[in-house]
């Protein structure tokens, strides 16, 4: 892939971290000040447990999602991004456009489903 372009993707993947990053920081102080301010009182158990077990599954996300950045990152900077890791193929330009993170090609992603 050309300089150009990596530094294109470079940009676009440190955009889009910085952009979790700052959800993540905001989605903690929200919840940091709902359990100071203990704005809802929930009239049964199981409705708390299913907004932790919400909050939990969002933060697994936020989190899995940073760390294909960082690995993102770390291709670019080794030479081997936008190269599929299973076939050795060059990934299509419009699929790291549209998730710029992936670590294959459309048709082994295919495959693995």
């Amino acid at each position: 892939m050309e300089t150009e372009r990596l530094i294109f993707f470079k940009d676009m993947i440190l955009s889009d971290r910085g952009k979790l990053l700052k959800s993540i920081s905001s989605v903690d102080s929200e919840i940091a000040a709902y359990m100071d301010q203990q704005l809802i009182e929930f009239s049964e158990r199981s409705e708390e447990d299913a907004v932790v077990n919400l909050l939990n599954r969002l933060d697994y996300r936020q989190k899995k999602e940073l760390s294909l950045m960082e690995e993102a990152l770390s291709r670019i900077r080794s030479g081997t991004y936008g190269i599929c890791m299973h076939c050795g193929h060059n990934i299509p330009e419009d699929r790291l456009l549209a998730i710029p993170y992936t670590t294959s090609c459309k048709l082994c992603t295919s495959k693995e489903t």
